[in-house]
């Protein structure tokens, strides 16, 4: 509140203000500038068969008031208004609380199977370089809190999305549809093509078979992987599902096969 009236002389604009609480809620924006310095703002609740919403209500000093949604949340240490991507307070530089929002969200890329990659990492360490603990050994407690639990969210959510079958069933937990374990039934046919696979791994014993077999493998995936893109485009989550549970196994033959590259090196 205080931050408004420190700046009642600057000009109000794109305020959304809510005039018209009838049965169907009028908004429209407003812009002007307070002819009175210190204009009086006060928090107001409106309630009715549509809204219950905070608004602040500003003297414009020209008898009529703009009223602001308080979509954004409020600074938890000095409670000004925080726009929904700013990670510090501008008024009393305090970090913020992690919103309660997806991994995609909180690092800032596209919700999307396709995630260009080379922005989730750039926005990863730039969020790290904010958020790490060890910037904030000399703040509060309650900082120091702040910036390990945003820490945490940001290397969870990078390592999730970063993995192209963890980013599928994360999606699929967004859209609720989820891939349990042991939940998709796989076709005997396809179980005997994978334990065919893993048999096939086992009798390798060098590594140009070992690359030969792992270049394959990848370009499986690689296929799969095209597959499943379409598939989230198109909000088939129920064949997203399926083929994701599929590529599970294969990816399992693809950890395998690095245990085995380790084996034969050593």
């Amino acid at each position: 509140m205080n931050s408004l009236m420190r700046n009642s002389s600057q000009k109000v604009v794109n305020l959304k203000s809510v005039y018209n609480f009838s049965s169907i809620s009028i908004e429209n924006f407003c812009s002007a500038k307070p002819r009175v310095l210190g204009a009086e703002t006060r928090l107001i609740n409106i309630t009715n068969k549509f809204n219950n919403v905070n608004v602040r209500k500003i003297n414009l000093g020209t008898n009529k008031y703009c009223e602001i949604r308080l979509d954004s949340p409020n600074c938890w240490k000095c409670e000004a208004v925080i726009q929904s991507k700013e990670l510090f307070c501008q008024s009393c530089y305090a970090v913020q609380k992690p919103r309660d929002t997806d991994h995609f969200d909180i690092i800032g890329v596209k919700k999307s199977f396709n995630v260009d990659l080379a922005e989730l990492t750039r926005n990863f360490r730039y969020l790290q370089s904010q958020l790490h603990p060890d910037k904030f050994t000399q703040k509060s407690k309650d900082e120091k809190e702040i910036s390990e639990d945003y820490s945490m969210l940001l290397n969870t959510a990078y390592k999730t999305l970063l993995s192209p079958i963890e980013r599928g069933l994360y999606l699929l937990e967004l859209a609720g549809y989820p891939l349990l374990e042991g939940e998709t039934i796989m076709s005997p046919e396809f179980l005997y093509e994978v334990m065919e696979i893993n048999e096939e791994l086992d009798d390798i014993d060098n590594l140009e078979d070992l690359q030969y077999f792992k270049e394959t493998n990848n370009l499986r995936l690689e296929n799969m992987f095209k597959e499943v893109e379409i598939l989230f485009e198109q909000q088939d989550w129920n064949s997203s599902r399926s083929l994701l549970g599929r590529v599970k196994y294969f990816t399992n033959v693809h950890l395998k096969i690095k245990e085995k590259e380790g084996d034969i090196l050593s």
